[in-house]
């Protein structure tokens, strides 16, 4: 992390919060990131065209009771619906701050997170950081089975255990994306410039980005359940249900494709180069088709210099495995055609 980047507590810090249809929670989101701990910050508030008051209440409160808590703010609707990734990246470019924080507007910051974030980042020297989560289901009493399960509701404890037992920060990140949701993430925003814009994902953008600012920076993780993800009938953690498979290929295709042709400026970062026989065996576990997907695709001189840093694989073995690898992916294919033919 550059000296000029590095966090203190005059550090100003941008809360960028994309929104969307959030009319019933907004109010909370907005107190809960006026009530930081932290003094030093700007709001940027980006509505993706809500259909409801979501930027009216926003507005209000901002033109209001909360404007003398920010150095400044911007209110804005959106000329179009754009998404989720175009709402954070317009933020992004227009944060002054040496760091960024994205909030979702129907989630909540605990008051002392970004104290405690930024504190995690001085101290670690890294340019990213991300917490435990604790979750708030909105969905009232769930007689059909239709709420978010164990699996939602432990997510603060499971991640925590996810990353004790991770090799490093960066190798829980390639198994899932434990840091859950964008509202997680605190950067510098010079990081922003080196890992590029957030793609046009619509569930997978978050753990796009985190995984390619690891090849940059070890990212920070803070076990305190400092950040607050809310779980409603209409929010995205259905879409987790139905995650779209292709979005995950182009995520990790991505970040197999960077760390299989390239040193990476983080010596952590899961890559042949930097944890030989570690990352292999890690990513076969969990992702072995898009690794092989990645390496077949890779131009000779960057197989060789993959080679260089890794142990041999027996030829014979490695081409058995793409070609098992080739037919599950075209019997995927095939079944996603069927399911897409009228009946």
């Amino acid at each position: 992390m550059s000296a000029e980047a590095r966090p203190g507590p005059d550090s100003l810090v941008s809360v960028v919060i994309p929104a969307f249809r959030h009319e019933a929670y907004v109010e909370a989101c907005l107190r809960s990131v006026a009530a930081q701990t932290h003094g030093r910050m700007e709001l940027l508030f980006l509505d993706d065209r809500s259909p409801d008051r979501t930027f009216e209440v926003a507005r209000d409160l901002l033109e209001g009771p909360l404007r003398t808590r920010f150095e400044r703010v911007v209110c804005l609707r959106k000329e179009g619906n754009g998404g989720a990734h175009d709402s954070i990246n317009l933020g992004v470019g227009m944060a002054a701050g040496s760091h960024v924080a994205i909030l979702n507007s129907d989630d909540l910051f605990h008051p002392l997170r970004l104290e405690r974030l930024l504190a995690g980042l001085a101290a670690q020297g890294s340019a990213f950081a991300f917490s435990a989560a604790a979750t708030i289901w909105d969905g009232g009493g769930d007689p059909a089975g239709a709420g978010p399960g164990d699996y939602f509701l432990l997510l603060g404890p499971r991640t925590v255990a996810e990353v004790a037992s991770a090799p490093s920060v960066g190798f829980a990140l390639l198994r899932r994306n434990v840091a859950l949701s964008t509202g997680n993430f605190l950067f510098a925003r010079d990081l922003a410039r080196r890992v590029g814009p957030f793609l046009p994902l619509r569930y997978c953008h978050d753990w796009d980005f985190v995984l390619q600012a690891t090849r940059f920076t070890e990212p920070v993780f803070v076990p305190e359940p400092l950040y607050s993800y809310r779980l409603h009938p209409q929010n995205s953690f259905r879409g987790y249900q139905h995650l779209n498979q292709i979005e995950v290929e182009v995520v990790l295709r991505r970040f197999f494709a960077a760390v299989l042709r390239w040193p990476t400026p983080n010596g952590l970062c899961p890559s042949p180069r930097n944890w030989p026989g570690v990352f292999e065996s890690w990513a076969a576990r969990f992702c072995g088709e898009e690794m092989l997907l990645a390496e077949a695709e890779m131009p000779a001189r960057h197989s060789r210099t993959v080679a260089r840093g890794a142990p041999a694989r027996d030829a014979a073995e490695l081409a058995q495995q793409k070609r098992a690898m080739a037919a599950r992916v075209a019997r995927r294919q095939a079944e996603a055609t069927s399911k897409d033919r009228p009946a």
